[in-house]
């Protein structure tokens, strides 16, 4: 919307600009790429292995898992595709929790 009234970016494209200049920095160093790639899916992974073991536990298991996914997500296309699977179908559970009367 800022973009449409002249104010420069709107706020989110605004945030993409740093990360978007790491990004053609690291593409100019093919093994520093490979990397920080290896470092992001050893570090999501584990992420995701940790929300999985807790789970059954109280606390916020599936919010890591999806913080996991979602740091997977970042450098990786079939996390991205797994995290939008996963998205509309916490969408879908909050709807029908939202519809039962407690």
């Amino acid at each position: 919307m800022g973009a449409r009234l002249g104010l420069g970016r709107p706020p989110a494209a605004a945030g993409r600009a740093p990360r978007r200049a790491w990004r053609r920095r690291l593409a100019t160093a093919p093994p520093l790429e490979q990397a920080y790639r290896a470092g992001v899916a050893v570090v999501g992974t584990a992420v995701v292995l940790v929300g999985l073991v807790t789970v059954p536990l109280p606390g916020p298991g599936w919010l890591t898992v999806l913080a996991g996914l979602a740091l997977l997500a970042s450098e990786f296309s079939w996390a991205e595709r797994l995290l939008a699977v996963a998205r509309r179908q916490v969408a879908r559970w909050t709807r029908w929790m939202a519809a039962r009367r407690w």
